[in-house]
């Protein structure tokens, strides 16, 4: 380890090891949004993959005034109205078929046995997040007060039969879009292709639905995702009284770079898990593997040496 590290990791206070990661990833291997709009949804899958595009696009290109990543989870929301899924049919679907990362349950039963504080940070809806969390064996009162997650509820809106038929006819105007394809290099601009699709959604979202009862889901649902999650962070450490240098962020994608890159400034450790090439670049450490036994193996060691000890772990 070069002593520039060293010093950098020995200028920020270090008191016992607290654990915030993202669900979906690190965690489970579900994508429930997209599992929703499957199930729910005719050809979901081929709409859900048009709206999380365009959320990258959003996000990452035009970097939308109030836009954060994972905002996908409240564009889709109104077409999840529009064919009458209720809390009751979205929670139950939610509850089926979580399929953990291999491990998950022995790291949270090591967690939980070195009484770790433990937050989840995570941009899934709160009936997905709160039924991995349940399964993985944490109280339901520390369930609400430490995973922090994408609230809705469905039956709080109501739009009448002529708004749900609109709703399903741009359905249709979106499949028949192509997929916005956004290269890696940062030069590169967006295909003719992608730039029609681009402005036809923008139309969709940002003026024709705001014209109808449905707007006030996008006002109102407000996912954790993007800068949100660094506030999370920030909350979590207020109610254990630590500072970011206390905290492992673990995550994986768009939405955690920013709370990645919270928690790395302040001389915690930021961990990629498979992550992608919005997530590396903020991390200190990235692991590519097929179960939690890495997590644990970090979260062990930072508790006991700290950043210097990762560090000098990984090298």
């Amino acid at each position: 380890m070069k002593e520039s590290e060293i010093n950098l990791c020995c200028k920020f206070r270090y008191r016992g090891c607290q654990v915030n990661s993202d669900c979906e990833g690190p965690t489970c291997l579900n994508d429930n949004a997209f599992e929703v709009c499957e199930h729910f949804i005719p050809q979901g899958d081929e709409f859900f993959l048009r709206i999380s595009r365009y959320d990258d696009y959003l996000a990452e290109v035009v970097k939308k005034e109030g836009y954060k990543p994972g905002d996908t989870l409240k564009l889709i929301a109104p077409f999840l109205l529009a064919y009458d899924v209720t809390n009751e049919k979205f929670e139950e679907f939610s509850q089926k078929d979580i399929k953990l990362v291999p491990g998950a349950h022995d790291t949270f039963k090591y967690i939980f046995s070195k009484a770790l504080p433990f937050f989840a940070v995570s941009a899934s809806y709160q009936q997905f997040a709160y039924a991995v969390y349940e399964i993985l064996g944490m109280p339901p009162e520390l369930i609400e007060e430490r995973v922090f997650c994408t609230k809705l509820d469905l039956d709080r809106y109501n739009i009448n039969a002529s708004e749900k038929k609109e709703l399903r006819k741009i359905r249709e105007e979106i499949i028949d879009l192509p997929v916005i394809e956004i290269s890696d290099r940062k030069d590169e601009e967006l295909s003719d292709e992608a730039k029609k699709a681009a402005s036809h959604l923008d139309g969709i979202f940002w003026q024709e639905l705001q014209q109808m009862e449905c707007r006030v889901m996008l006002e109102e649902i407000d996912p954790v995702g993007g800068k949100a999650k660094a506030e999370a962070v920030l909350k979590s450490l207020a109610i254990t009284q630590k500072e970011p240098a206390n905290v492992i962020y673990i995550g994986d994608s768009i939405t955690d770079a920013e709370a990645l890159r919270f928690v790395k400034e302040g001389g915690g450790v930021a961990v990629s898990f498979n992550g992608n090439r919005y997530a590396f670049p903020f991390a200190d450490i990235a692991c590519i593997a097929e179960d939690t036994i890495v997590t644990s193996i970090l979260i062990d060691c930072f508790d006991k040496h700290g950043k210097t000890g990762v560090i000098e772990l990984v090298e």
